[in-house]
């Protein structure tokens, strides 16, 4: 009775926080941007790559097509010099344009903010904390498709299904499941 209770008031929350937000519409990925999240040669996750895969196809970004393929072959789990170290090896590989990356660690709201305005579909380091989805710590990386005064929208790779696809939270909750020890890491692909 009190789970429901939660539910209720967490939802009733959740719609007034959107009603507030001058904005808060999420875009929505094309379907054929839309990855799930699979293992690595080594059986650890390639969130990352997958991630990564799902921004450049929703950006139009052609030299990434098949690096979520790739990445199934190598040592999965990643960071941030890892990330730059495979995106090059694979534009290398199949002799293609390498994309610009904007990253950094102290991803702030108007950086996420003014990515998201222009266009882009930032990366960002997800912890889970304390969300309905996990309930625990994780090491993760989501694609932000919204992030708006009060409300911010995700896309995890882990929940491609059309009903789990996007998951809305407040900035507060968002804040909590990625910024780790004073940081959060965050990039975005600007570019061919």
């Amino acid at each position: 009775k009190s789970r429901i209770k939660t539910v209720c008031n967490y939802s009733f929350l959740v719609l007034l926080t959107l009603a507030c937000d001058p904005a808060p519409q999420a875009r929505s990925l094309p379907e054929r941007a839309v990855l799930a999240n699979c293992p690595a040669a080594d059986s650890q996750s390639i969130c990352l790559q997958t991630s990564v895969e799902v921004a450049a196809r929703a950006q139009g970004i052609k030299s990434l097509e098949g690096f979520q393929a790739w990445a199934k072959g190598k040592p999965g789990a990643s960071d941030s010099d890892k990330n730059r170290r495979q995106l090059a090896e694979f534009c290398a590989e199949h002799k293609r344009a390498a994309p610009k990356l904007l990253e950094t660690f102290t991803a702030d709201g108007p950086f996420l903010e003014s990515v998201c305005k222009l266009g882009h579909y930032p990366l960002v380091g997800y912890w889970g904390g304390k969300s309905s989805r996990y309930g625990r710590e994780v090491a993760h990386v989501v694609v932000l498709l919204h992030y708006g005064h009060n409300v911010v929208c995700i896309y995890d790779c882990n929940f491609p299904g059309p009903d789990q696809r996007y998951e809305w939270m407040t900035r507060k909750q968002f804040d909590a499941r990625t910024i780790k020890s004073g940081q959060r890491w965050a990039f975005c692909l600007a570019g061919e």
